[in-house]
């Protein structure tokens, strides 16, 4: 009965537990009430704590004061969130960066996991939960968007192991990786497909610029093993080119990123396929020869 009474002495003083009572809370704020309930020592789960809340409220009425008394400088504005989607990958990121913060929690994602289906909401239950300002809370998220904006550049690069033989080359960035990258074992597991290695490559704590060098000795290697599994089968012939058709073949070479032996099978394969080129400059020489 005293718990009742102090309630609702409570609902006379604090206007937040009056919006709580006339049931006018957000899915939003009771995620934050149900967390800041948990990190009180009520160890309840999200869906008994739904199911009805008010009475939920009144029954642990000795923190009640200590909850609400920060309830409205909890939430920042809806539009601060606008950049998140509801993205397994960014969601893991930015939750790993909330966490190294140390402003949640341990086993806060799996806490999450009873509230919503929506990754997005996650990130945003997050920052409503953490400790700080409304303007700490809202500079911060802005230096998530910016890391991620900063993960997201390596992607393109990362499109190279999506290309032809891609299982193959996904095996062999693992390897490469856990051969030259300290640790990477303890956060991560092998990568099965490209996105799994979108998401290793935001596990790295290196610069864009390294991810690039990265990314670029990987390539080479691979072209340097393939070029040798090709020469098993091959003969070696010395040619004397002229240096137009040096610099010919160089620029193709350089274009493709092959080399010019890849270059040289390329071209001779398009033209045994094809029959044109070769034909066509001939028929030029012999009409040339003809009218001198």
């Amino acid at each position: 009965m005293d718990n009742i009474r102090n309630f609702h002495n409570h609902l006379v003083e604090n206007p937040a537990i009056s919006r709580i009572v006339k049931d006018k809370i957000s899915p939003r704020e009771k995620t934050w009430m149900w967390l800041n309930f948990r990190g009180n020592g009520f160890n309840v789960s999200y869906q008994e704590f739904n199911k009805d809340y008010v009475e939920n409220l009144k029954n642990k009425n000795m923190v009640l004061g200590q909850i609400t008394g920060q309830y409205e400088i909890n939430f920042i504005d809806e539009r601060h969130f606008d950049w998140i989607a509801d993205n397994a990958r960014q969601t893991k990121f930015l939750l790993r960066k909330i966490e190294e913060s140390n402003m949640l929690p341990v086993n806060f994602e799996q806490l999450l996991g009873q509230v919503s289906n929506n990754l997005s909401d996650h990130i945003t239950a997050a920052i409503d939960y953490s400790a700080g300002t409304l303007n700490i809370k809202i500079q911060f998220l802005e230096i998530l968007k910016t890391s991620w904006e900063e993960i997201t550049q390596t992607d393109k690069a990362l499109n190279w192991f999506n290309k032809g033989d891609s299982a193959d080359k996904i095996n062999f960035a693992w390897e490469w990786i856990i051969d030259s990258v300290d640790g990477i074992q303890k956060n991560c597991a092998q990568p099965k497909n490209h996105y799994e290695l979108l998401i290793i490559f935001d596990f790295l704590d290196h610069t864009h610029i390294e991810k690039l060098f990265f990314i670029n000795s990987m390539r080479k290697i691979w072209t340097q093993r393939k070029y040798r599994e090709n020469l098993q089968d091959k003969k070696q012939y010395n040619f004397v080119l002229t240096k137009k058709a040096i610099a010919g073949l160089d620029k193709i070479a350089k274009k493709y990123e092959i080399s010019r032996t890849q270059a040289l099978e390329i071209l001779l394969r398009m033209e045994s396929i094809k029959d044109s080129h070769i034909r066509e400059r001939l028929e030029l020489i012999k009409a040339s020869l003809d009218f001198q």
